[in-house]
């Protein structure tokens, strides 16, 4: 993920049951972004009861999109995923 405004790098780990849950909820609504966009995400902390009490939870929403080279109009470059060493 990156920051929209100051471009900061962040990544989401996910560990909990209740963490996984909700990345594959957000992967599974993010393929109804049109290619050549990136789905803009609003990161935010839900929670729900259990026995223990509260727990909280991660609350990924899905606001919008954004073209891939941010300038308004998407870029047709295939991914590339190879590593330099």
């Amino acid at each position: 993920m990156t920051h929209q405004e100051s471009g900061e790098a962040y990544i989401f780990t996910a560990q909990s049951k209740t963490a996984l849950a909700a990345a594959k909820d957000f992967l599974s609504r993010c393929g109804r972004v049109p290619e050549g966009f990136l789905p803009t995400v609003k990161l935010g902390i839900g929670s729900y009861k259990s026995k223990f009490g509260a727990v909280k939870k991660p609350m990924l929403s899905l606001t919008g999109k954004s073209p891939v080279n941010g300038s308004g109009e998407a870029e047709n470059k295939p991914f590339n995923d190879s590593l330099d060493f």
